[in-house]
């Protein structure tokens, strides 16, 4: 299983969007997508809501789990 850091790369790499680029389209600053991808911090509830909005990105692949 992935952690979230790694997925969360993983998504704007294959949005092929540089970490200020995705920081802006969610109003925040690139420097904590940064924190997020190197796991020194994590992203609320409403932030992932956000996230799976702006971006079209199941919940399952933010963080990784299989509800089935």
């Amino acid at each position: 299983m992935k952690t979230f850091a790694q997925n969360i790369k993983e998504i704007r790499q294959q949005l092929n969007l540089t970490q200020e680029q995705f920081a802006n389209k969610l109003g925040y600053s690139y420097q904590l997508i940064g924190c997020w991808e190197n796991g020194r911090s994590f992203p609320n509830l409403n932030t992932a809501k956000r996230i799976h909005e702006v971006f079209g990105v199941d919940y399952e692949d933010i963080f990784d789990y299989d509800l089935d």
